[in-house]
């Protein structure tokens, strides 16, 4: 009797196995390449759930060929879609066998007769040959390679022909380094990229810095360390002229304020260097340090920008150097130079001769009507008002050019008054001659 219930369990335990034996693992049949390049070998999943899969699958796309794929997808959650797991007892935890092992290599004795006449299909143990050519690793993000291991055992990330050992396109970061004061060596990178050992101590001439001190000569061990050094320090320069020699922008942030007054400015010349710059022109003072910049009326340094300023020197805007003459005009004289337009909402000219009324007096010499028209016939331009070539070659003086415009609007405005006499004394003759007619 026991017996019998022994068999009936096994018989229930034996079918509960091979039920879900069934809904666990469903081959598929193999078949050849067909027109939309599908081959799928076998399927696992859950009976019911069809976005949760695991699949054998053959990824080639060419008649007769056969390249395996494990293929697994999870739409169902965020969970990791496949793991690789290999697990041992905590008594084999020795040796130096791997627990999980990737192997590429060339298998020169493959044989699907094994175990007739070798231990298995790709040869014997220890037949398996190193690749000469051919990537043995490639890892993708999608269809980029993020890392590559090639033949000759480089291996490169973010790059597909990696040079060395380790080949990082990119930035690489180290974090949680254990501490030590004294090392031998550093890292130093060339130009390429190649990282090197460097002896810090070396007596090689890109070796003789003595490296940043502390006051007591000693290494610093603190990044809050008063440090020295007693070479050029250079910032993207390789080979600094100067105590501080640096390639691009400078930020000062958080100076000290000194509402004291202060005898230097810093200055540049036209190579970078940076020189202390006397606030007033000393004697026989060099071009840089020789403007008494912009002061205010009582002579002190301007504190506001609402402050009224003036400067004793001249003032160019948008120009690299101070004329001296415009054609043949000298206008060393001037003391503002522009290049480019003004915009202004009123220009005021103040001129140092006289103005256009000189045309009223009774000694002017008004043009008559058949010069003028015979000197604009000759000459294509009013008298006294420069021809356009003489403009476009020299420019003109705002003050001049009104003054001599008002100049020909008061002998315009004498004309008229002339053709207004000659008119009324016609309109006089005309009247007298209408009332004899009658």
């Amino acid at each position: 009797m026991k017996a019998r219930y022994i068999r009936q369990l096994c018989t229930v335990v034996l079918g509960l196995l091979i039920t879900l034996n069934l809904f666990s693992q469903v081959p598929y049949p193999h078949e050849s390449a067909n027109s939309i390049d599908a081959e799928r070998v076998a399927n696992f999943g859950v009976s019911g759930v069809d976005d949760q899969v695991f699949e054998i699958t053959n990824a080639t796309e060419n008649d007769g060929e056969f390249l395996p794929s494990l293929w697994s997808h999870n739409g169902r959650t965020n969970y990791h879609t496949i793991q690789h797991l290999g697990t041992t007892n905590r008594s084999l935890d020795s040796g130096n066998a791997p627990v999980v092992l990737f192997i590429a290599a060339v298998a020169p004795g493959f044989n699907l007769n094994a175990p007739s006449g070798v231990q298995f299909p790709w040869g014997n143990g220890g037949t398996l040959q190193s690749l000469n050519n051919r990537p043995a690793f490639s890892w993708r993000n999608g269809s980029t390679t993020a890392m590559l291991l090639s033949a000759n055992n480089n291996l490169g990330i973010g790059t597909t022909t990696p040079s060395s050992r380790l080949h990082v396109n990119g930035s690489v970061r180290f974090q949680s380094l254990s501490v030590s004061q004294e090392l031998p060596y550093s890292l130093g990178v060339n130009e390429q990229g190649d990282v090197f050992k460097v002896v810090k101590d070396s007596q090689q001439d890109s070796q003789q810095d003595s490296d940043w001190l502390r006051s007591d000569n000693q290494p610093a061990s603190n990044i809050n360390d008063d440090i020295f050094t007693n070479g050029n320090v250079g910032i993207n320069v390789r080979n600094p002229a100067a105590a501080l020699h640096a390639s691009g922008s400078l930020i000062f942030e958080n100076l000290a304020s000194n509402s004291d007054e202060i005898d230097y400015y810093l200055g540049l010349d036209e190579s970078g260097r940076v020189y202390k710059t006397p606030r007033s022109e000393p004697s026989g003072g060099s071009e840089f340090s020789n403007d008494y910049d912009w002061l205010k009326f009582d002579n002190t340094h301007s504190s506001s920008i609402s402050d009224n300023i003036y400067t004793l020197g001249k003032v160019a805007i948008n120009v690299d150097f101070l004329p001296s003459s415009s054609s043949s005009d000298n206008v060393s004289n001037y003391g503002l130079f522009v290049g480019g337009g003004i915009l202004t909402e009123e220009v005021r000219v103040s001129l140092q001769n006289e103005w256009a009324d000189y045309v009223f007096e009774d000694n002017y010499k008004l043009m008559s009507i058949e010069d003028l028209e015979d000197y604009i016939s000759r000459e294509g331009h009013l008298p006294n008002i420069p021809a356009a070539e003489v403009v476009e070659r020299e420019g003109l003086e705002l003050g001049e050019m009104n003054k001599l415009l008002l100049e020909k609007l008061e002998e315009l405005s004498l004309y008229i008054i002339e053709l207004n006499k000659t008119i009324k004394s016609q309109e006089s003759k005309i009247d007298f001659l209408m009332k004899n007619v009658k």
